[in-house]
C-alpha cells in the first residue's frame, strides 16, 4: 500500500509542476509505476489466500487474473471466496492498466491547451481513459458509455478504499491462520 500512496502522492507533485512538458511526462511515467504497484499489491494478497488455504497453486497461477486462482480459492473456501470476489472486477481494471502500460502503450497524458500564451495555472492534464484508446487520425475514442479524459488522479481515489479494505482482509486472514498453525 505504502508504495501505491508513494506513487500517488507523486502524481499529485508531478501535476503542480511548472512546466506542462515535464509534468506530462512525469505524470506518464509515475502512472506506469503506480499501476505496477497496485497489480504487486493484488499479487500479494493472491500469494497469501495461496499459503493460508494451501490452493497448491503455481507461482504463475497465483494471480487475481487468473480463472484458475478463482475456482481453487471457490473450491477449497467458498467463504473466502465470496468475501474477495467482489474485488475481482477492480483487479481485472488494474490488470488492464498494468498490461497496456508496461507491454503496449504508457497511460496518455494530454495537457488541455497546447498553444498560445496561456498560464500555467489554467492548464489542466487529462488522462484517456482507456488502457487502449483507438486513436486515428488525431482522433482519440475509448469504449461507449465513457468520459475521454479523466484526472489522472481519479483512479487512486477511486481504488483507495478498495486497496485499503484488501489490505485489512488478508492482515485478518493471515491472523486467523497464524492461530492454526
Amino acid at each position: 500500500m505504502a508504495n501505491i500512496d508513494l506513487y500517488a502522492n507523486g502524481i499529485e507533485a508531478a501535476l503542480r509542476e511548472e512546466s506542462v512538458g515535464k509534468a506530462t511526462l512525469l505524470t506518464m511515467t509515475l502512472m506506469i509505476g503506480y499501476f505496477g504497484s497496485c497489480k504487486s499489491l493484488l499479487d500479494a494478497v493472491a500469494i497469501g489466500l495461496n499459503q493460508i488455504h494451501n490452493l497448491k497453486l503455481g507461482h504463475r497461477e497465483q494471480d487475481f487474473g487468473k480463472p484458475k486462482f478463482w475456482n481453487r480459492l471457490r473450491e477449497t473456501n467458498t467463504d473466502t471466496f465470496e468475501r474477495y470476489r467482489p474485488k475481482k472486477s477492480l483487479a481485472d481494471e488494474i490488470i488492464k492498466w498494468r498490461d497496456s502500460a508496461i507491454h503496449r502503450q504508457a497511460p496518455i497524458i494530454l495537457p488541455s491547451h497546447t498553444t498560445g500564451e496561456i498560464p500555467r495555472e489554467e492548464i489542466t492534464l487529462w488522462l484517456i481513459n482507456s488502457p487502449e484508446p483507438h486513436i486515428d487520425r488525431n482522433i482519440i475514442s475509448v469504449p461507449t458509455g465513457q468520459d475521454v479524459k479523466i484526472d489522472p488522479r481519479s483512479l487512486h481515489a477511486q481504488w483507495r478504499s478498495d486497496f485499503i479494505w484488501l489490505c485489512g482482509q488478508i492482515c485478518k486472514d493471515i491472523a486467523e491462520w497464524s492461530e492454526t498453525v
